[in-house]
This record gives structure tokens, sequence and C-alpha cells, in this order.
């Protein structure tokens, strides 16, 4: 069977993503899709198309997905759709589902057209998609939703849920707690498995949100003098002065080696 492009996308983000000024609900929003995004593996979306299926993802990030299929026994388009939208709703936080989402999943078969070609055909079919779907996921009315999201204005609010003492909807209430978590194991979840982090770990050292433990005294058997207890170090990583290194780097003789070792 001739080879198909997969396509997945997240769509209609500002009424799913930035319907808040709430930083967290934003980040919250934007780190689901990307985890969601990040789940359709291989292997997985390999297993639904068939025995004996390849799969070569050709970009994944941020919201979207496009994959080249080398399609197995028994493959249609129309099912694998089905199942790669089955896929969303199992990978990813359980807590913030795909449901609260708006994404758009296209597969056809890549012909006798180049692969720009192909690519430009494929996203002509999300477009498609996107004027004949809603603008947002339509939320479930629940009995005791008197009022809208304080603040989105336009959700339901879910009776007991709230960010800062005032009543939110279920799609704001997850993505605000998830975004509030996901902040804290960030840099946790980069540096996982390199070099950097078993370092860390090895000498005790993590990530804190709180100045409170960052200055308290747990000196751990360490002999650290009484005047620092109490006390932090900052150290700050500016990207501007690194760009102005970088720039002065360039203009210098032999510029493009030393930008290489930079």
């Amino acid at each position: 069977m001739a080879p198909h492009l997969l396509r997945v996308t997240a769509q209609n983000l500002s009424p799913t993503v930035f319907d808040t000024n709430d930083l967290s609900t934003i980040r919250g929003g934007g780190m689901a899709l990307l985890d969601r995004v990040a789940g359709l593996d291989e292997r997985r979306l390999a297993e639904a198309a068939g025995a004996g299926a390849k799969i070569d993802i050709v970009s994944s990030g941020a919201s979207e997905l496009l994959a080249r299929i080398e399609p197995g026994e028994g493959f249609r388009a129309d099912d694998y759709v089905a199942a790669v939208r089955a896929l969303l709703s199992k990978v990813g936080p359980e807590s913030v589902p795909a449901e609260l989402f708006c994404f758009a999943v296209a597969c056809r078969p890549m012909g006798k057209t180049t692969f720009p070609q192909a690519v430009a055909a494929i996203e002509t079919d999300v477009r498609v998609a996107q004027y004949r779907t809603l603008s947002f996921p339509l939320p479930v009315a629940e009995a005791k939703a008197s009022r809208p999201c304080s603040l989105n204005g336009r959700l339901p609010i879910s009776p007991g849920k709230a960010v800062k003492k005032k009543p939110v909807s279920a799609s704001v209430s997850a993505r605000h707690i998830f975004g509030r978590e996901r902040r804290g194991r960030f840099y946790v979840d980069l540096l996982a498995g390199t070099d950097i982090g078993v370092r860390l770990a090895a000498g005790g050292y993590g990530f804190t949100e709180s100045l409170a433990d960052l200055t308290a005294d747990r000196r751990d058997g360490l002999d650290l003098p009484i005047a620092l207890s109490g006390k932090i170090a900052l150290l700050m990583l500016d990207g501007n002065g690194f760009q102005a290194r970088r720039n002065a780097l360039v203009a210098g003789p032999g510029g493009a080696a030393a930008v290489a070792q930079f």
C-alpha cells in the first residue's frame, strides 16, 4: 500500500489555552498539549496502523505532529484517524483530558506528489476540518452552575472548583492545577537522565518554589559558617548576556569556529 501522511494538530487555542490571564492556567493548557502530543510515539502509532506498519515521525512538538506511514495489514485511513483520536484520549495527563481541547487529525495517501505537495494537501485537510467543527468544546453544564467562570468569563463554574478563592470552571481548574504541578517539576523532568541531573541528585540537590525552604538551616552535617544560616545565594543566567557574547565572537577573527565551540 502507498505511504500515507498523518497530521495531528491542536486548533482553536484562544478559547482552550489562552482564555484567561492566569499564567498557571495558560501554562497548564500548553504543557498538557505538549505531553499529549509527545505521547503519540512511533510505537503507539505503528500498533494502530496494523501489523508490519512503519512510522517515521517527521516533526513533533508543542501541539502538532507530522508522520509518514508505511501502512500495515488491513490499513484504512478513516479507521486510523479514529484510532489516533482514541490514543489522544489515553496519552498525556489524566487530570487534563483531551476533551478540553480541539484536535484535528488527518490521514491521506501521498500518491505521486512530492513531499512538500503532500504536506500542503494534508494541511488543507486539517483546515477544512477546523471550519467544520465547533470553535471550542461544549462544556458539561452542571446543575448548580449558576454563573460563568471568574477567570475566563464564559465557561460555567463547577461547584467546588476555585482558583485564588474565585469560582472557576472544571477546565480552568484542571489546567491551573496542572500548570502549577508542571512548573514545579519542569527542571526535574528536563534534567532527568542527563549528567547534570545525575550529579545534582547524587549531591542531594533539588528544586523548590519556597524561599522558606531555601533559607532553612538544613546543613546536613556540612561545616557551614553560622553567618550563612538563613541566607541564600542567587545565581542568574542572563540570556541577553549570552547573546552579546555570541555576537562578539562572530564579529572577531575565526568567528564561525568560535561559535561552534560556544
